[in-house]
């Protein structure tokens, strides 16, 4: 019996020690090295989508942040004064869908709806009728 005892207390240190181990567990970093600090359009859809869904959950978190990403052009209307424009952004399988705004910088003339883009801001927030809300600042949109 206090061979068993002695083997089962052993093991349970042994448990506890594996999981305290001082290894450093490395930073994922999506930079590409040319001032662009997340660069979804070099990831599969389903990680470009789930970045996003963060991207909308934690927003405080990425303000400041130049993101490069790819998805589908859609506008609430397509006057640059009046309208919200945004790129949505799927899943491998197209069920999950999730959406970013942005803001084309100047005088421009917003791509139709439903054309895909590819667009590189800058991550800001602004605020609307007293409320917060969070966009992508662009100077350019390529159409792809």
């Amino acid at each position: 019996m206090k061979k068993y005892s002695l083997f089962l207390i052993l093991c349970i240190v042994c448990i506890f020690t594996m999981g305290c181990s001082k290894t450093p567990t490395p930073e994922v970093s999506m930079s590409d090295g040319n001032g662009i600090d997340i660069d979804l359009t070099v990831v599969s859809r389903t990680m470009a989508y789930a970045e996003v869904y963060d991207i909308m959950k934690n927003s405080e978190d990425y303000v400041g942040k130049i993101i490069k990403i790819a998805g589908r052009c859609v506008s609430s209307n397509q006057d640059s004064e009046l309208g919200f424009h945004y790129i949505i952004v799927e899943d491998e399988t197209a069920c999950c869908v999730e959406s970013l705004e942005f803001i084309w910088i100047g005088e421009r003339i917003y791509p139709d709806d439903d054309t895909i883009i590819e667009v590189v801001g800058k991550f800001e927030s602004y605020e609307n009728l007293g409320d917060i809300y969070y966009r992508l600042a662009v100077e350019n949109i390529t159409i792809l």
